[in-house]
């Protein structure tokens, strides 16, 4: 029979922020129905702005539009994030990443919320 494994020391464990960042960025977002509507908003006209003038403007602009989403929406997203690098590749900036983006973001908020609402204690009249 083998002995007992040890715990680790506390100073050999690893950062606590990552589990907590992926949580964070992985989590859907808890915005309201006219967040959601500001966010594609910005997205559509970001995305046309994007294809009218092309690739002229700077990767700073697809920075801007991302932290502008993730203040409308909430906080950060794998999807945004994904969106972000997609509008920052040359030649591939011309889809529309960002109202691609936000429809997929609602999509996963609303089934977040009919998961929450299925799982939630009923009580009784």
């Amino acid at each position: 029979m083998l002995p007992p494994v040890p715990e680790d020391p506390p100073d050999n464990k690893p950062a606590a922020f990552l589990p907590a960042f992926v949580a964070a960025i992985t989590r859907p977002p808890k915005a309201s129905r006219g967040r959601f509507i500001l966010a594609m908003c910005v997205a559509l006209t970001a995305d046309l702005l994007f294809w009218w003038l092309g690739e002229a403007l700077p990767v700073v602009t697809d920075f801007a539009v991302a932290f502008v989403l993730a203040l409308c929406l909430g906080g950060f997203s794998v999807e945004l994030l994904a969106a972000c690098i997609a509008e920052a590749t040359p030649g591939v900036g011309l889809l529309p990443a960002w109202s691609v983006a936000v429809p997929i973001l609602w999509a996963r908020a609303n089934a977040a919320r009919q998961a929450r609402e299925a799982t939630a204690p009923t009580r009784a009249p």
